[in-house]
């Protein structure tokens, strides 16, 4: 594995436990699952320009219907509902997000530049809206879609 896929790693699972201790969440050590695609540089999925070959695919076998939430644990990149999402039904947004520039850069703009307060946030967001909206789907995704009970409290507003 690339020095560079490992800092990616790191970034990504690094930016997401920043979300989540702003948020108030448990956080434990960084670790992420994510693995990152072949040599694809910025693709998301679906996007225009990128083929089968370099788009984000998911890393990891899903069962049909995995379910992560009411645990009674929210978690993090390493425990809980979070977990479990990240490596199951959340995996194709993360690496999705952890594949793009935009989306690394909109992360670090949020959590190390403006340390996640509110105006410099949506600054970042105007920066970076394609890594807004790739941060955003992994967000909705674990806290709306996959473990709105256990991270009820993260208070993430769910649309």
């Amino acid at each position: 594995m690339t020095t560079k896929k490992l800092a990616l790693r790191f970034r990504i699972a690094s930016s997401l436990m920043l979300f989540c201790v702003a948020a108030g969440a448990a956080v434990s050590t960084a670790s992420c699952t994510v693995a990152a695609p072949g040599d694809a540089s910025d693709c998301a999925p679906g996007e225009a320009g990128c083929d089968s070959e370099t788009q984000a695919t998911d890393a990891f076998a899903l069962e049909e219907e995995l379910v992560c939430d009411n645990t009674s644990v929210c978690g993090d990149s390493t425990s809980g509902c979070v977990q479990c999402a990240l490596g199951g039904n959340c995996s194709a947004a993360l690496n999705a997000c952890a594949v793009s520039d935009a989306c690394i850069f909109y992360l670090d703009c949020t959590t190390v530049t403006c340390g996640l307060e509110p105006e410099c946030v949506a600054e970042c967001a105007e920066t970076f809206p394609a890594g807004a909206a790739l941060a955003h789907a992994v967000y909705s995704c674990l806290y709306c879609d996959e473990c709105p009970n256990d991270c009820s409290g993260v208070g993430y507003a769910c649309e």
